[in-house]
């Protein structure tokens, strides 16, 4: 694990009506969603995510994406299932997910949750049936959108590979491999080559475990333009934000769904982001979906005075 010594990041706050997306230079938006913890039997985990989807869908109609950011079940396939109903109650657009910690929790003996393994499951087991139900090839992935890339980390592995993982991100070479390669992709607009990337991670870079010397912090510090990082599962209350920098790596939480904490108290609030992308700014709103309001104020980040080129309208498809 590394250690880091973060610099508060300078935002640009805004009020809401200072923030309208009718400017010509707006590109596209995108819903940020972690920590729904989808339980076959738990209603109040059912609504609470089919409320978060209605009030995208009314705040944001023209969305481009639906990323849901790690702790979707607590493991299970009749889990699995249940998300994949409710997403079918809601229209939504392109959906695209990673594994949070709880993707693993079946692995836990029930009877002796915490303390007792379940023998029959196992990490490998776990990632198949993420795959199987969001028919992705590997636990990390990527997607273009405007010539921003989107990629999609998870961690591989839980306590029965390696007790000392807990509950952290595991992040294997092959992994890391493969992101130092996603970064070096060029956009596909030849005059844009410092566009942002959005990467996802559902624990915080501090809650991550490398496989290899390179760690993630270091692979996304040897980038040559400014990178969005959204995590979730420190359930963290929005109003109390934490977005951080460390030079042109911007660290953004996504807030939670399901159980959402203050001071590590448990408060009546369900809370997700909705990001909308301009040519040379990107506005992060946070979003509290019980009584349907924002977080005010909103967060803007002027990619001029961050040393990146405007960004220019190329494509509004998405790559599956």
């Amino acid at each position: 694990m590394i250690m880091i010594c973060l610099i508060i990041l300078f935002f640009v706050l805004v009020p809401e009506e200072s923030t309208s997306a009718t400017n010509q230079d707006f590109l596209f938006s995108f819903a940020v969603l972690s920590d729904i913890h989808i339980q076959s039997f738990d209603r109040q985990s059912h609504q609470l995510f089919l409320r978060s989807l209605e009030d995208h869908k009314s705040i944001s109609p023209q969305s481009s994406l639906l990323i849901l950011n790690g702790d979707l079940t607590d493991g299970f396939d009749h889990d699995y299932r249940k998300l994949k109903e409710l997403l079918r109650r809601v229209p939504h657009p392109n959906l695209f997910a990673t594994m949070g910690n709880h993707d693993y929790y079946q692995l836990w003996d029930r009877r002796h949750f915490g303390k007792k393994l379940n023998p029959s499951w196992s990490s490998e087991k776990a990632n198949k049936l993420f795959l199987s139900h969001f028919k992705y090839n590997q636990v990390f992935h990527d997607t273009w959108l405007n010539g921003c890339h989107f990629i999609f980390l998870s961690g591989e592995r839980y306590r029965d590979v390696d007790k000392s993982v807990g509950e952290s991100a595991y992040l294997s070479k092959e992994q890391l491999r493969w992101l130092e390669e996603r970064l070096r992709d060029k956009p596909s607009h030849p005059d844009n080559e410092m566009i942002p990337t959005f990467v996802f991670l559902h624990q915080p870079i501090e809650n991550t475990i490398s496989a290899s010397d390179e760690g993630l912090f270091n692979i996304l510090d040897n980038v040559k333009r400014q990178v969005f990082l959204f995590s979730g599962h420190t359930h963290q209350d929005l109003e109390q934000p934490e977005a951080v920098s460390n030079g042109h790596i911007h660290m953004i939480k996504s807030g939670s769904v399901r159980n959402v904490l203050r001071d590590k108290n448990k408060v009546d609030k369900s809370e997700s982001l909705a990001v909308e992308v301009y040519r040379n700014r990107i506005i992060i709103k946070k979003r509290e979906h019980l009584k349907r309001r924002w977080i005010l104020p909103h967060t803007i980040i002027d990619l001029r005075n961050s040393q990146v080129p405007p960004l220019d309208t190329i494509s509004s498809e998405v790559n599956p």
